[in-house]
């Protein structure tokens, strides 16, 4: 076993899952829109951060979580496997906990933007 598929399996069994944020966005998106294509990942993922960003700066992240089984790959259109999605729900759980528990190290008001929780309100599944 290679070195990288060794550290890719360690991290599917970590107690905690070992996302990125560029990986957890990209598990939300393709767990929304289970048909996105990489360009459409780049595209949301540009949107929610505020940031250019291409499809060559989600292939590496994308590639990872592919070869941890938590998206799958149906000839370039990408979509949340169960274990992506538990996983990355239980991340984005622990980081509202995160923010919230500790109210007076973080601006909750500014890192709130009440436009963009409308608008992605509109897309929720």
């Amino acid at each position: 076993m290679s070195a990288t598929a060794t550290l890719i399996s360690q991290g599917a069994r970590a107690p905690v899952p070992d996302l990125t944020i560029l990986e957890l966005g990209i598990a939300i998106v393709c767990t929304r829109r289970p048909t996105s294509t990489i360009e459409q990942i780049a595209a949301e993922i540009a949107r929610w951060f505020g940031k250019d960003v291409t499809a060559t700066h989600v292939e590496m992240p994308l590639k990872r979580l592919i070869a941890r089984g938590e998206v799958a790959d149906n000839r370039g259109s990408f979509g949340a496997t169960e274990t992506g999605h538990s996983r990355a729900e239980e991340s984005a759980r622990a980081l509202v906990r995160l923010v919230f528990r500790d109210r007076y190290f973080f601006d909750v008001g500014k890192l709130l933007d009440v436009t963009l929780v409308k608008e992605d309100g509109d897309h929720a599944h």
